[in-house]
């Protein structure tokens, strides 16, 4: 049997991510290759323990030459990118699936019918559609955008939880009530208004 081997395009890291990463490479036994950015203002998160990948490599933007030599000698059976707006990956994306690659791109975002995504139909035929296979998006709302670029059945499942993390508490009936925001800590979100 052939080693699956998956290499990661993606933007800042995530303790959910990290932790998707992780299950892919040891509990389904897959060779991880990352290329991640440096943490960003919405994405404070500590360092990561990432010794489960083959190999990781922190990228700035334009690392084009770098990220193409890599993934080739790398030889990945499938690319799992972060969203189709970083160009470098995009390029690698449309490259590698040329050579029979499958590319899976994670988004969150849905159609809310802005110039930009309505231009974004309109050359998806030529920009997305030759360099990622499918899409990979967390509900319904998302995948219907992702259907409308032509992908007729995206996949639902991007987001997760490090698990690891909730093990050993104790049951929410013994614990006093309480009240958990999971999200990005800015004003779209509305915290303030939560609190």
């Amino acid at each position: 049997m052939t080693e699956q081997r998956l290499t990661v395009l993606w933007g800042a890291l995530a303790d959910y991510s990290v932790a998707l990463f992780r299950d892919l490479a040891l509990e389904q036994g897959c060779a991880i290759q990352l290329f991640y950015h440096a943490g960003i203002e919405m994405a404070p998160y500590d360092e990561f323990d990432l010794a489960f990948c083959r190999e990781v490599i922190q990228v700035q933007n334009g690392e084009n030459a770098r990220i193409r030599e890599s993934t080739c000698r790398f030889r990945p059976n499938g690319i799992l990118m972060l969203s189709w707006h970083h160009w470098p990956y995009m390029r690698i994306a449309r490259e590698m699936r040329g050579r029979g690659v499958y590319v899976i791109s994670a988004g969150d975002n849905q159609w809310h019918g802005t110039l930009k995504q309505r231009v974004g139909l309109l050359v998806s035929r030529w920009v997305l559609r030759p360099a990622i296979n499918n899409l990979l998006t967390c509900a319904e709302r998302h995948a219907a955008w992702r259907r409308r670029l032509g992908y007729p059945r995206p996949l639902c499942g991007f987001y997760g939880a490090n698990v690891e993390r909730f093990r050993d508490l104790p049951s929410t009936a013994k614990r006093p009530r309480s009240f958990l925001f999971v999200g990005r800590l800015v004003r779209e979100k509305g915290v303030r208004i939560l609190a």
